[in-house]
């Protein structure tokens, strides 16, 4: 279907090598990182040379790929068309010459960073409060690598790049004669990441979202009938995205105390919990966790920080430091430290329990984990607790942690050697232990031996008993004030 009067006949044209035989228009989706599988699929086109291109149409990474590929091209034919574009993946690339800060918002732009930033932190917070002065080393990274004023001039190829009108929701295409940096920093901008793109006062946001690409100029503005898809996306997923809105709320309590103490406090769900993704079976254990810390501190330039882990968080706080002294700078273990005491695991289990279920409603499931009675007494605290992590279904409610993600974390813990990790720590350590069982007659998480063994065998540990149990711990004044002082106060 074309709505023009007639296709192409005659000899190839556009951008044509020397073996050329057929002209053909390009469309390339825009997929993140997944645009680096484009390149390769560019790279062999152009190192067979029997296809001419007479247009490319492309959003995000796609139409990086396209206006990377046409500007070498002009510069050097095919093999400048196919250095400029190994030139810009490798300077995307984590292990690109970009500096640390350059690769951290590439990576964001072009979703090289893992699920830790895009599902914990990014929809968090708006990009006009993290990044107030809308800095972008992409754009910098981009006008440094092509040379718009030839790519303007070129009339070999048209080029069309999609982007998405603010106001109207409506796809844009900008073609060759005017495009800029800014046209292609529009066709990526992510609204979880980056402000959005003026151009001539009017805001843009990722092509993608409403062209990716965009095939009707292929359709009108072009002599060739065939187009070459290079599809990066499924047309159809089978999974019921899960992505998070927000931080975790276990330390709703202590977060503003130690933020107006004038520390940054990022917070985030685990994966498979809250609302943050539940990633493949194989996907999970401490190491896991470990990386997503890291990548989060490495998004926000953090050389070393403060790590404050409750329950199992605190055995992932234990293994960071433990794996990366120089990165952690103190650790805070609160009610976490080794093999709790047999007794204790009955409550545990008792809030496990709530997962993999249906329930009525969000009283529903406030009501069972109230009778459960492993939280006594209740507090609003836990109402927002509980049902941060719930999400409908029809008309019932689930709880969105994974239970299978809980027990492939149980499975890893119950096979590492906790015990080894306690000489290991080079960093302060302040442990916060609840002394008072989830139950009477119960035992505890962390016993009064352990943590006298734990004083003698780590090189720089407090311990600090707390009146509270485990849970409970979490909302404990005193609990909190031991965490501020330890921590201390921070830079304003």
């Amino acid at each position: 279907m074309t709505g023009r009067a007639r296709g192409r006949t005659g000899p190839t044209g556009g951008l044509a090598g020397p073996r050329a035989q057929k002209t053909v228009s390009l469309a390339l989706q825009g997929g993140g990182a997944h645009g680096a599988f484009t390149w390769g699929v560019l790279d062999a086109l152009l190192e067979d040379g029997r296809l001419a291109v007479e247009a490319i149409t492309g959003a995000s990474a796609g139409a990086m790929n396209a206006v990377v590929m046409v500007e070498g091209w002009l510069g050097g034919g095919i093999d400048g068309a196919r250095s400029q574009l190994e030139t810009f993946w490798r300077r995307a690339s984590l292990d690109g010459s970009l500096s640390p800060a350059q690769r951290a918002l590439l990576g964001l732009m072009l979703g090289f960073w893992s699920k830790a930033w895009t599902n914990a932190i990014a929809p968090r917070f708006s990009p006009y409060r993290t990044n107030p002065l809308n800095i972008n080393p992409l754009r910098d990274a981009i006008e440094a690598l092509i040379d718009f004023d030839r790519v303007r001039a070129c009339n070999d190829v048209a080029l069309f790049v999609s982007a998405t009108n603010v106001w109207t929701g409506k796809v844009a295409i900008f073609k060759t004669p005017e495009l800029t940096a800014d046209h292609l920093m529009a066709s990526a901008c992510l609204p979880t990441v980056f402000q959005a793109v003026e151009i001539n006062s009017v805001p843009y946001w990722d092509g993608g979202y409403m062209g990716n690409p965009a095939l009707f100029p292929l359709f009108d503005e072009t002599m060739t009938d065939d187009i070459l898809l290079v599809q990066i996306n499924p047309l159809e997923r089978r999974q019921t995205p899960r992505t998070v809105r927000e931080n975790c709320r276990s330390f709703d309590r202590l977060v503003p105390v130690l933020a107006g103490a004038g520390h940054h406090v990022v917070t985030m769900d685990l994966r498979g919990r809250g609302r943050s993704e539940i990633t493949p079976p194989g996907s999970y254990g401490w190491d896991s966790h470990v990386r997503d810390l890291l990548e989060i501190a490495e998004l926000y330039g953090a050389d070393s920080f403060d790590v404050l882990g409750h329950s199992m968080g605190g055995f992932i706080g234990m293994s960071l430091a433990a794996q990366y002294p120089r990165r952690c700078s103190r650790l805070v273990l609160i009610d976490a430290l080794g093999e709790p005491e047999p007794s204790a695991l009955v409550p545990i289990t008792k809030s496990i329990s709530r997962l993999g279920r249906t329930y009525e409603s969000v009283p529903a499931v406030l009501s069972y984990m109230q009778a459960a009675g492993t939280i006594a007494p209740w507090d609003e605290f836990w109402d927002s607790y509980f049902a941060w992590e719930l999400e409908p279904v029809d008309d019932t409610v689930r709880i969105r942690t994974d239970l299978a993600a809980v027990g492939e974390d149980a499975a890893y813990g119950s096979t590492y050697d906790v015990y080894g990790l306690w000489p290991r720590l080079r960093c302060p350590v302040l442990l916060v232990r609840a002394s008072r069982p989830m139950a009477p007659g119960g035992g505890l998480v962390v016993s009064r031996a352990h943590a006298e063994r734990f004083a003698a065998e780590a090189r720089d540990a407090t311990v600090v008993d707390v009146d509270a149990d485990h849970y409970s711990i979490l909302i404990s004044p005193p609990a909190i004030s031991a965490v501020e002082r330890f921590v201390g106060a921070g830079a304003a």
